[in-house]
């Protein structure tokens, strides 16, 4: 049985969120492939065979980053005191977060590069840059493997921090929650 505290339930909702969606992008693509190439013929949907192993590659991944992503918007979100501030921090996870699609002439001219690997390993990327590269090779067992690790170290890290820097930010009502104070030993007097 998992216990969950408080503070660490808006996580778990950003997380049920993230699954609901992925579970809705699911049924939907399912559902345009059946409809697609079943019931209207359409020729390049009726030979739709996906790679499993790819699919499943991607969620082992996409499970722990979205985890450390739900987390870490928790910490920054406790940092600031008002909503529009926190508001103005969103467009850099989502630059964060499609940076491999930017980077992606790159990635598909050489998906073996350091680039490519390293964009796999960061936990922030990892689920974008594999989805990629894997539309053009087989990204290899062990990148994935360490992707997941990654990513799921970092995500239970940053549900610590999260759930620290929630409580911390309770006391300090009205207050900004300053970086060093969530990284300190003893957190200094509200």
């Amino acid at each position: 049985m998992v216990f969950v505290a408080e503070d660490d339930g808006e996580i778990v909702g950003a997380l049920g969120i993230a699954l609901m969606q992925l579970a809705v992008w699911l049924v939907c693509l399912a559902g345009a492939v059946w409809v697609g190439g079943g019931l209207l013929g359409i020729g390049w949907l009726q030979d739709v065979n996906p790679n499993w192993r790819d699919v499943l590659a991607i969620v082992a991944v996409a499970l722990p980053t979205y985890l450390f992503m739900a987390a870490l918007m928790t910490i920054v979100g406790s940092t600031f005191t008002d909503v529009q501030e926190a508001q103005q921090a969103g467009p850099f996870f989502f630059f964060l977060l499609f940076l491999p699609t930017y980077l992606a002439i790159p990635l598909i001219q050489h998906p073996h590069s350091p680039l490519s690997v390293g964009l796999s390993l960061l936990p922030v990327t990892s689920v974008m840059t594999i989805a990629i590269r894997s539309l053009f090779l087989q990204v290899p067992a062990w990148e994935i493997a360490a992707s997941a690790a990654i990513a799921s170290a970092c995500g239970v890290l940053a549900v610590w921090l999260a759930s620290k820097a929630f409580r911390m930010s309770l006391l300090r009502y009205g207050q900004r929650l300053k970086w060093r104070d969530l990284f300190a030993r003893r957190p200094a007097p509200a």
